[in-house]
């Protein structure tokens, strides 16, 4: 099995750290992690993963965890048959200054993905302002929750 790990970048930032810690954990498993990047980053520290830029993605089929909704978005575009979960991992639109609900809601709520949040306080506020009803809680990138959520039927 390969899971692939869509991010906008990789930096020095807890996201990057537990993407990184899911997948050794992947591969002490017999899972093959590979990461898929919207920018080019430079990494700071030795890893010895698969890195592609996302459009290389574009007709491949699997399992995708999209990390933000520039990759949930960019994934909704491919062409394969795949298994899409939308990992929410920062709630950027209560940033938003410009906030418009109705422009936001093709961007969050997207058909055939699961959902997954990492706290319960990002569960509620996903599931009140998105209606999303069923999110998954995965705290850290728990390897046993996102293999779980791969078999899980939609």
């Amino acid at each position: 099995m390969k899971i692939n790990i869509m991010l906008d970048e990789v930096k020095n930032d807890a996201l990057t750290f537990l993407a990184f810690s899911f997948a050794e954990k992947c591969e002490s498993k017999g899972i093959d992690p590979v990461f898929c990047l919207v920018n080019q980053s430079k990494i700071n520290k030795v890893v010895d993963f698969s890195f592609f830029n996302c459009s290389d993605k574009f007709s491949e089929s699997g399992i995708f965890i999209a990390t933000s909704a520039t990759t949930a978005n960019i994934l909704k575009s491919f062409c394969g048959k795949n298994n899409n979960i939308y990992y929410m991992w920062n709630l950027d639109w209560l940033e938003d200054k410009d906030f418009s609900y109705e422009k936001r809601r093709d961007k969050y709520v997207i058909p055939n993905f699961k959902y997954a949040c990492r706290s319960e306080q990002h569960k509620k506020i996903v599931n009140k302002m998105w209606k999303i009803e069923k999110i998954k809680l995965i705290k850290d990138f728990g390897i046993k929750e996102i293999i779980s959520l791969i078999e899980e039927e939609k």
